[in-house]
């Protein structure tokens, strides 16, 4: 059977190792702060973010950019990213163009916007048919050359949409149809007025 070869390498970096310092018998055991640096750097520390932990990233954009209007409570199985001190509530979908890995088709982005049977709080299961969100926030990163960097702030474009603006029984929207529908998406400095933008129209 041919052997694959795997993008492996050591989970401690070199510069990472020569700051802890040389490691005596037994082995040191690294403390909280070391340990959480390097499970950072080693999810975070490359330019091109995996998949599974790009969210987390882009919701940390995210509240950067709304500060403190709104509270982040995506743990666990939340049923959505962001609440305003009024009740809304707001979801984070993100996509790149460059992957960790390589593939020969066309990238078509796309995000899911399918509703859900409902939304846990906690321990508690509450039924409620239908999307869990008032606000989506809709993250692309469009670059595929060598200076592509997921970690890079200013290489993100966002569209804001109310849910009421969406296709009621759509799973799914395509980032054509966004920049068909609601324009060319907003810097992140432009954000949190977009989303304050939004906010408004659900209250009115």
């Amino acid at each position: 059977m041919p052997r694959m070869e795997l993008p492996c390498e050591p989970v401690i970096a070199a510069p990472v190792r020569a700051r802890l310092g040389a490691v005596p018998e037994p082995l040191r055991i690294p403390t909280t702060d070391e340990l959480a640096q390097l499970v950072g750097e080693r999810l975070f520390g490359k330019p091109t973010v995996q998949n599974n932990f790009r969210g987390e990233l882009v919701e940390t954009i995210v509240a950067l950019a709304l500060g403190d209007e709104w509270l982040h409570c995506a743990a666990d199985w939340a049923g959505w990213d962001f609440q305003s001190a009024q009740g809304l509530r707001l979801q984070v979908r993100q996509s790149a163009a460059k992957q960790t890995w390589i593939s020969t088709k066309a990238m078509r982005p796309s995000y899911s916007i399918k509703a859900a049977a409902g939304y846990w709080e906690g321990p508690l299961w509450h039924a409620r048919p239908g999307r869990q969100t008032d606000i989506y926030v809709f993250a692309w990163h469009p670059l595929t050359t060598e200076d592509a960097d997921h970690r890079d702030i200013g290489q993100w474009r966002f569209w804001v949409v109310a849910e009421r603006d969406l296709p009621p029984k759509q799973k799914s929207i395509s980032l054509k149809t966004l920049e068909r529908k609601f324009g060319s998406g907003v810097s992140f400095h432009e954000l949190a007025r977009a989303v304050t933008t939004a906010a408004a129209t659900l209250r009115t």
